[in-house]
């Protein structure tokens, strides 16, 4: 049973414009820019579209990271990269507002045309036996909390894109913004400055760290990538000198990764392309345990912080440590607040991100299936204009590169 509504052959009739758009927010010419008729409307899903059994993630593991070298001539991407450490000052602290330029979405600024390329690859390098092929949804974690709040009806002015396209059997969700790199036009808050100040950048070359994770959830088996603002080092291990020999003892890789993070070593970094490829690539950093990776937020002390909406996103992609910030006009308070994943804390959350996941599950399984009708090698839109997920065709100028679907050939048994 079809439990989206189709709209073959029927003119497109846009959603007029909301007068409360904030600035930063894109316009209906924006997200309408390069589409065809509505193909279809996705509604919010109502219980009977919903599978009562509870959905819970299984089979979770981090497979890559990357970050952007900032200073490359070319598109090059550093695998696995850092996150930046948490090491914030112990006496609270004054800063200035946010005035530098703010990536929206490093990897489109970066490869405008293939933004999901990095992700592929850096997980076809460091596990060369993933077996792209058996993936449901890869998507960034931006696009997953979009569509949540789109299913618990709270994004009546928050509009949305999300372009689709389906390579083998795998839905390629792509995160679509109006801009890429956020302009100091208007006050935007201290969070790039609090994070500048608190999170040091293992390479300050390519100091943002962007983390790939597989696991299976409501039927689906999914591919999450998301942006990691920091990790939390081990303590610092103990150290022995006895003449002119240093020995170390560490219990564990994660205490010697921390006793090198920090080191300033001069090398020269041997860059290579991945094959049929524009993009590049540098292997350097260390994987980031999941134990270790860190969600930073910032909060004017007069506002309440939404506790649900951070616990759903470090729920998508397992991050382990919540910090808050709060502030009275750039004065920070410390120490920050810092809560785990699993502190009780989050336990009056779970219920209702239970039914939100039920409810992003069966979403996401109906969009697959439009999109899956509507054939491959043809991608569609997901709009979002405050009520249903109008979904639009659109005519691409270059098709999808045949060095990226080859990423989705089954791996050769050894």
């Amino acid at each position: 049973m079809h439990s989206y509504t189709s709209y073959r052959g029927r003119p497109y009739r846009g959603a007029p414009r909301s007068n409360l758009s904030p600035s930063n927010r894109p316009t209906h010419a924006d997200l309408m820019g390069g589409l065809s008729d509505k193909l279809a409307v996705i509604t919010k899903p109502t219980i009977d579209r919903i599978d009562n059994t509870e959905v819970k993630i299984e089979d979770f593991r981090s497979i890559a990271s990357y970050n952007w070298l900032e200073d490359a001539a070319k598109p090059t991407i550093v695998v696995p990269g850092e996150p930046p450490v948490w090491s914030p000052p112990a006496a609270s602290f004054q800063l200035a507002p946010d005035s530098k330029p703010d990536y929206i979405d490093q990897n489109r600024a970066h490869l405008d045309k293939w933004p999901i390329e990095p992700l592929l690859q850096s997980v076809k390098q460091m596990v060369p036996s993933f077996d792209l092929s058996s993936v449901d949804i890869i998507t960034s974690r931006n696009n997953l909390r979009k569509l949540l709040r789109f299913v618990l009806g709270t994004v009546v002015e928050d509009y949305f894109r999300i372009d689709a396209e389906l390579v083998g059997e795998a839905l390629v969700l792509m995160r679509w913004e109006a801009a890429q790199v956020e302009r100091a036009s208007q006050f935007r808050g201290y969070g790039a400055n609090f994070k500048e100040r608190c999170a040091k950048p293992v390479r300050d070359d390519s100091p943002i760290n962007h983390r790939t994770v597989t696991y299976n959830l409501g039927g689906l088996k999914f591919i999450v990538g998301c942006h990691v603002d920091g990790q939390v080092k081990a303590p610092p291990v103990e150290k022995k000198v006895t003449a002119d020999v240093k020995t170390v003892k560490a219990t564990d890789a994660d205490d010697l990764s921390a006793l090198f993070t920090g080191l300033s070593v001069k090398k020269t970094d041997s860059v290579e392309a991945f094959k049929d490829s524009t993009l590049r690539y540098v292997k350097d950093g260390v994987l980031c345990p999941d134990s270790a990776t860190l969600e930073l937020h910032t909060r004017s002390g007069l506002r309440p912080f939404e506790y649900f909406e951070a616990y759903a996103q470090m729920h998508l992609t397992k991050t382990q440590w919540l910090v808050v910030a709060r502030h009275n006009r750039g004065y920070f308070t410390m120490p920050a607040e810092k809560r785990s994943l699993d502190d009780p804390f989050f336990d009056e959350h779970k219920a209702k991100l239970q039914d939100a996941l039920k409810r992003l599950v069966a979403v996401l399984k109906e969009m697959k299936k439009v999109v899956k009708e509507n054939g491959k090698g043809a991608p569609v839109a997901f709009i979002f204009e405050g009520s249903t997920l109008d979904v639009m065709p659109f005519n691409r100028p270059e098709k999808l590169p045949a060095a990226i679907i080859k990423l989705f050939d089954k791996p050769v048994e050894a």
